[in-house]
């Protein structure tokens, strides 16, 4: 339609449907119709010994332990798990790989999500197994965190963490929080411990890094029994 003044509204309008359709496109792909997990790269340790995570070398297939992070991708809302090592902001502007001590990773995290549709302001929640430097390099405000009481106020002590960066988590302390003040007992049969996440993958678990690593055996009421010597069972 063309008004007195010359104005073609048709083709504005048309526009506009465009945009608006696009935009809604964009977002109900966002939203799944069904559970998803997406798993990414966010690095690999390298180091010659597992004994920090109650292992033997003769008990692995190989001493390199991959990082993974995860989405898990719901009809009512996204859960961001983990985030890492080494933070986006360490990779060089033009990209390529990056390393920070035993660790290197190559590529960011947030491009990997992006691949897939996603942006940091489209996560509803964000969780880590707990707080040691290889799951919160990418940790930032926007998403609702959801924590154990006991792990935040050790992250906000004011005591120095070996090996984690208060500066890569630090944007947490004013995000919108859920407490879960519930302890390890909480934990659900099949959870991984936390001396066996992301450990020590063989040659078969490393093409599915997913996987997680080594997991211990829960008891009733999905706790991680300890064996006769002390070490966590895997």
């Amino acid at each position: 339609m063309v008004s007195r003044t010359g104005v073609d509204y048709s083709v504005s309008t048309n526009k506009s449907i465009v945009i608006l359709l696009g935009a809604c496109l964009a977002q109900s792909a966002l939203v799944p119709k069904t559970l998803r997990l997406y798993i990414f790269d966010c690095g690999t340790i390298h180091t010659s010994t597992v004994d920090a995570y109650s292992l033997k070398k003769e008990e692995v297939g190989s001493t390199e332990m991959a990082i993974p992070c995860r989405l898990v991708a719901h009809p009512k809302g996204t859960l961001r798990w983990d985030k890492g090592d080494i933070p986006d902001r360490a990779f060089p502007p033009g990209g390529g790989p990056a390393s920070a001590g035993v660790v290197t990773q190559d590529k960011p995290l947030l491009p990997q999500l992006a691949a897939v549709g996603y942006t940091p302001a489209d996560i509803t929640y964000l969780a880590m197994s707990h707080y040691h430097g290889d799951h919160v390099a990418n940790a930032s405000a926007g998403s609702t965190w959801l924590v154990c009481k006991v792990e935040r106020d050790r992250m906000f002590s004011g005591d120095p963490i070996l090996r984690s960066d208060p500066a890569n988590y630090s944007s947490l302390k004013d995000s919108k929080t859920v407490i879960i003040d519930q302890g390890e007992h909480a934990r659900p049969p099949g959870v991984v411990s936390d001396a066996g996440q992301n450990r020590a993958l063989g040659p078969e678990r490393r093409s599915l890094s997913s996987s997680g690593g080594a997991h211990a055996r829960p008891s009733a009421g999905g706790r991680v029994q300890q064996g006769p010597d002390g070490r966590l069972p895997c």
